[in-house]
């Protein structure tokens, strides 16, 4: 699958402390759990896919983005692209 994000920048960033608190954690445990059927595992933390992804990055790519590239086969990148 090929994974695009909307805008003029990937993503500016992500508090990381307030996504990996016990809540968010809990949220995102539900989540997986309810959508354990989905092949789409944007962090690679469950099940490998069974196809390559494909990620596309332009513009301001830091912290999250970055990750999610990591997690995929094949990245995709804007002559725009700033990675931090």
């Amino acid at each position: 699958g090929v994974l695009t994000f909307a805008g003029d920048h990937t993503t500016a960033g992500l508090e990381m402390p307030l996504f990996f608190t016990d809540e968010a954690k809990k949220a995102a445990a539900e989540r997986r759990a309810a959508q354990s059927s989905s092949p789409v595992d944007p962090f690679s933390l469950g099940r490998r896919l069974t196809k390559p992804r494909i990620t596309a990055l332009q513009g301001i790519t830091f912290t999250i983005g970055i990750e999610i590239a990591l997690g995929g086969d094949i990245v995709v990148a804007a002559s725009d692209l700033r990675m931090c």
